[in-house]
């Protein structure tokens, strides 16, 4: 999920995927975003939400977190 401060938070499910992760030494792990909190979006996109724009959101997201 992606909270309204743009942050990622983990819910649910995915403990073995992470837990495998860290014994592993993997420096990244795959995620799927779920749900992207309305005001995030609403403070980092114009009126209308389309692709191009969603797609740039989440690529900042990702480099926040490389």
């Amino acid at each position: 999920m992606i909270d309204r401060n743009n942050n990622l938070v983990k819910i649910n499910g995915g403990n073995h995927r992470f837990a495998i992760s860290r014994i592993l030494q993997l420096k990244k792990v795959p995620i799927e975003i779920k749900l992207i909190s309305v005001k995030s979006l609403h403070k980092c996109l114009k009126e209308k939400i389309d692709t191009k724009e969603l797609n740039n959101f989440i690529k900042e997201i990702e480099k926040k977190y490389n």
